[in-house]
């Protein structure tokens, strides 16, 4: 035996200094594949998810195609429309997940290197557009919506109301359910002129024509499980012959045409008093429309929201449509109603109302948000300047009533 050979000893042989490395490139090795495995099935889900954040996000600019749906999936376009900012958030979360799958990729902890040494947190694979994306919808939503529909701060009472000014109040009463007290007593404070009641009864419509003095132009209508639809106005500017029913929603809705004229007390709610028009005229309708997050409901929605346009298309003068819409300005059907439905007819304009207007659903004692989230009602007004407006809370509700001074 070679004497070089036969004294070397443990760990001196060729390739004995290199069980070590080996051994830890064997145990290693796996380790990182597996956080890469992770990492890329993290960034995969992350852009999924970014992807249908984005389309929710960006849904109430897609266009009026609701009506091109089957019904039974149809209603998911408005709820998605209605819920946008949800969407916006999903995208967000997305990207943070995405950020972080990413560093992991190719990070350290805190304690030891994970990865060899020069490697530096970065997005790689699918992660790279995800933020990019948010950038463009947060951009988009700040450049587009924010100016160009940012909705008036709602105060919870108006102030004294001004020479001349008509005031509207419009309160979803939630099948009736709203305490008459309450309605009556804030109708009556607010020196409300117009008052319209969706989803009213006879009883409460009566009771708050007791209190103000404002004369109800047409019977409530049963005709509906959603009840009928109350208009409440002053009978020394109610113009005689002008009241009808349109029936352009499923619920009753009411009209009339008042002279913003002859603003004097009412005098006894059943006086039934009226008076030829001696200053502008404008006409005034309640609103109440099918909920589109049905799916049994969604096509009468689509219908009376053209409906509605139309209506406006063919009226004559000032105009004004109050109640609720169930509909919000994401909503393109509910957009188009405050355009130009026509060419030669001027749009209405939603008085104290936009993308980022005060909620008015659902109110407290509604188990279905903590706090209200949706612009369902709204005063929609042309011809007549927006003085002032907000909104109100009414006892025994589902939704915040919304008010509005109208000026000639």
């Amino acid at each position: 035996m070679d004497g070089h050979a036969a004294s070397a000893g443990p760990g001196v042989g060729p390739g004995a200094g290199e069980a070590p490395a080996s051994r830890r490139k064997q145990g290693g090795t796996p380790f990182r594949s597996e956080c890469r495995s992770a990492g890329a099935a993290v960034r995969t889900i992350a852009a999924v998810t970014a992807v249908c954040g984005v389309l929710w996000a960006s849904s109430p600019w897609w266009g009026v195609f609701t009506d091109r749906l089957p019904s039974s999936v149809a209603w998911l376009l408005p709820s998605a429309q209605a819920t946008w900012p949800a969407g916006l958030l999903l995208t967000l979360v997305a990207a943070a997940g995405a950020a972080a799958a990413g560093s992991v990729r190719g990070g350290r902890t805190a304690s030891r290197s994970v990865f060899p040494a020069g490697h530096r947190p970065v997005l790689t694979g699918p992660a790279l557009p995800v933020l990019p994306a948010c950038a463009v919808v947060v951009a988009v939503c700040v450049a587009v919506v924010v100016p160009g529909m940012a909705g008036r701060a709602a105060s919870a009472q108006p102030g004294p109301k001004a020479p001349g000014d008509l005031r509207i109040l419009a309160v979803n009463t939630w099948y009736g359910a709203a305490s008459d007290t309450v309605l009556a007593r804030t109708a009556a404070d607010m020196d409300a002129d117009v008052v319209v009641l969706p989803e009213s009864s006879g009883a409460e419509a009566e009771a708050v024509a007791r209190a103000t003095g404002l004369h109800l132009v047409q019977q409530v209508s049963t005709r509906s499980r959603g009840g009928g639809t109350a208009l409440l106005v002053r009978s020394t500017q109610l113009v005689d012959g002008s009241v009808t029913d349109l029936h352009l929603t499923r619920h009753q809705n009411p009209v009339a045409r008042l002279t913003t004229g002859g603003q004097g007390d009412s005098g006894p709610a059943d006086a039934g008093t009226v008076t030829r028009a001696t200053g502008p005229v404008v006409t005034v309708t309640g609103v109440h429309t099918n909920a589109p997050a049905h799916s049994d409901l969604v096509d009468g929605w689509v219908r009376e929201m053209g409906d509605l346009r139309d209506f406006a298309a063919v009226t004559p003068g000032p105009l004004v449509m109050a109640g609720d819409f169930n509909a919000t300005t994401a909503h393109p059907e509910f957009r188009r109603l405050t355009k130009a439905p026509g060419g030669d007819v001027p749009g209405l304009v939603d008085c104290g109302g936009g993308m980022f207007a005060a909620p008015t659903w659902p109110r407290a004692g509604v188990p279905v948000a903590p706090v209200p989230l949706l612009r369902l009602d709204h005063v929609l007004v042309r011809g007549l300047a927006c003085a002032a407006s907000g909104v109100v809370g009414v006892e025994g509700s589902d939704h915040a009533g919304v008010w509005a001074d109208l000026r000639p």
